[in-house]
Parts: structure tokens; C-alpha cells; sequence
């Protein structure tokens, strides 16, 4: 048979569980609202670099673009006399990644 101080031990290490469970419920639920509404369609496009006027240190914070790659689309940029299409960076490693990131304007 359990003493009385067990059971006041139990008790409270159950409301501790109970109030964790619920703090992590309300995080996630918090958390993925937030993400659902930061990248749903209609902020999504405000979101994106444009690949024409973006310097390397924006094109660099898109995610799988890094130093080489910016430095590739500046240049393809300039050969082609600004980007028309996001089809023009096909070649580009990891283009079907990051194309989402990007916009044409």
C-alpha cells in the first residue's frame, strides 16, 4: 500500500505531465498555424526574390542557393540580359529545389 506522501508525489507528477502535454499541444498547434499562414499561397509570392534585381547576398538566403550558385544566375542574368523565364536556370544545380523561391519580374 502506497503512503500518502506516494500519492501526493503521483498527483502532482501527473498534473506536471498533464500541463507539459498541454504546452506542447498549444506550441504545435500555434507553430504549424503560423507556418500554414507564412506560406500559403497569397503571402507566398511576396516571399519570393525576384532573380532579376536580387544581389548575392539575397540570392544567397534562398534555400540551395550558396555562393556558386548566386554567382552562376548573376551571370546567366547578364548573358541574357535579365532572366524572362525561370526555365532559363534549368541547368543550374538544384534548380528544381529553389526554383520556388524565386520570381521573375
Amino acid at each position: 500500500m502506497k503512503s500518502t506522501g506516494e500519492k501526493d508525489l503521483n498527483k502532482e507528477l501527473l498534473k506536471l505531465q498533464v500541463a507539459l502535454f498541454t504546452a506542447v499541444v498549444l506550441f504545435s498547434v500555434s507553430f504549424f498555424t503560423g507556418f500554414i499562414l507564412l506560406y500559403s499561397e497569397g503571402s507566398s509570392k511576396s516571399l519570393k526574390i525576384n532573380v532579376n534585381s536580387g544581389d548575392i547576398l539575397q540570392l544567397k538566403k534562398v534555400p540551395y542557393i550558396g555562393e556558386k550558385t548566386a554567382k552562376k544566375i548573376i551571370r546567366i542574368r547578364e548573358e541574357k540580359n535579365g532572366i524572362k523565364n525561370l526555365n532559363q536556370l534549368k541547368d543550374v544545380k538544384y534548380y528544381r529545389r529553389f526554383k520556388y523561391f524565386l520570381k521573375v519580374e
